[in-house]
């Protein structure tokens, strides 16, 4: 497979994902400010609220964490890179997400919540890694 066939197939991979732990996908492969983003989802804060609730039932979380933490709870933009490849030859796709493609991935976000006025909004990123087909999502990863 090409370079570029893997890296569709890698995005549609992510973004058929996300939808399915019930990320809102709002646009992709999304430029701004002289730098881009594979997607920008949104997690909202009724399904934050149940992944905390999980964790309380699976003992992962406290109650009174759970309590406390629910209360603050908003909306969540989320700026998700997409790496892939088909195979590990020359390192794992994450691996890839270096410092500086860090920084360029927050100018972006920066920039798309000022423009979007979503400075009341929560903000991760996040990276998806397909390696071969198979899907790595790291929450929070920067």
């Amino acid at each position: 497979m090409n370079n570029i066939k893997t890296w569709k197939e890698g995005e549609f991979l992510a973004q058929k994902y996300l939808k399915s732990i019930g990320y809102e996908i709002v646009e992709t492969n999304s430029k701004l400010a002289g730098a881009e983003v594979d997607i920008v989802a949104k997690i909202s804060s009724k399904l934050a609220v149940k992944n905390l609730k999980k964790q309380v039932e699976e003992g992962t979380l406290q109650k009174d964490a759970y309590e406390n933490l629910k209360k603050n709870i908003r909306d969540t933009y989320v700026f998700v890179e997409v790496k892939a490849r088909e195979s590990d030859e020359f390192g794992l796709p994450e691996e890839a997400v270096t410092m500086a493609k860090q920084q360029h991935i927050k100018r972006f976000a920066i920039s798309y919540i000022k423009k979007h006025n979503l400075e009341n909004y929560d903000v991760q990123f996040d990276v998806v890694s397909v390696l071969n087909g198979k899907i790595e999502h790291i929450e929070n990863a920067f």
